[in-house]
């Protein structure tokens, strides 16, 4: 435990003669260190997500005045590290980070106080996958009369432990329908009041929320 600790010290010579001597230490408490993951972001996609680490809770020990640096490790016991910044040593005590690859992230904070004295925290946040996004049509090329376009989600595909929940369409300029959104593979019917090249985007949506994005064209 800290605090202050007496020592005693008695030397004994081969004649029974002896002597006494005692001092204090002090034995200094560690600060405790506290290491959360801000909002609801212990979980998101790769692509456009941000995970923003802070140490609400830190506090330092009693008899120190304040934590004189936080030190930083955002992809611990992975290599090669995926995090930017992987790591840091600030006086800050929150951070932003940018993963590069999906899977669990263990990051680690180990705080110091004014005294020297260290404690450590752990948090891990999971980064998933995306799905894939394609479509394909039998026919990219016709005419503009008694025509119309059908749409095929070949190639599409969810990522690992997850499935697509819903495939968003949108069909370029004087198309009808405009735009749909659909849990089917293929939708058909597609058709455009003026000629030209027209570029149709499918978005791909799986059940964690997250996207893909495939645009292509016909004509």
């Amino acid at each position: 435990s800290a605090g202050t600790k007496t020592i005693t010290l008695t030397v004994l010579d081969d004649n029974g003669c002896q002597d006494t001597f005692t001092a204090s230490i002090e034995v200094r408490p560690h600060p405790t260190a506290e290491l959360t993951i801000s909002s609801t972001q212990d979980t998101q996609c790769l692509r456009g997500n941000t995970t923003q680490f802070i140490s609400t809770g830190t506090t330092a020990s009693s008899g120190a005045s304040s934590i004189s640096s936080y030190s930083w490790d955002f992809d611990l016991n992975n290599s090669p590290k995926t995090a930017s910044p992987n790591s840091s040593t600030s006086n800050s005590s929150s951070i932003s980070v940018i993963y590069q690859s999906a899977g669990t992230k263990n990051a680690r904070l180990i705080i110091k106080d004014n005294n020297g004295c260290y404690d450590t925290a752990l948090q891990s946040v999971e980064i998933l996958e995306h799905p894939t996004a394609n479509w394909v049509t039998a026919d990219d090329r016709q005419c503009l009369n008694d025509n119309s376009f059908a749409f095929n989600t070949s190639g599409s595909s969810s990522a690992t432990s997850s499935s697509i929940k819903n495939y968003n369409w949108t069909f370029g300029n004087n198309a009808s329908p405009a735009n749909a959104t659909s849990i089917n593979s293929s939708i058909s019917g597609v058709t455009y009041s003026n000629y030209g090249v027209k570029n149709i985007r499918l978005v791909v949506l799986d059940v964690n929320g997250c996207t893909d994005t495939f645009t292509n064209t016909v004509e």
